[in-house]
């Protein structure tokens, strides 16, 4: 008998805790998260390669 009374009142304690928890969020709501930024590739230009100039000196 006290075991069911103990699991009764352990019952009735935690959906307490419940309650109070959803009364505190909607007293308090959290304020809204910003959305995660995702990463957006960026195009580099490509510098066109130097062709070596055909009169230049030999070294």
């Amino acid at each position: 008998m006290a075991k069911q009374r103990r699991k009764l009142l352990d019952d009735v304690a935690e959906r307490l805790r419940n309650l109070l928890g959803e009364l505190e969020r909607l007293i308090n709501p959290q304020p809204q998260q910003k959305p995660v930024r995702v990463p957006v590739p960026v195009p580099v230009p490509v510098q066109p390669q130097r062709r070596p100039r055909l009169n230049a000196p030999y070294r």
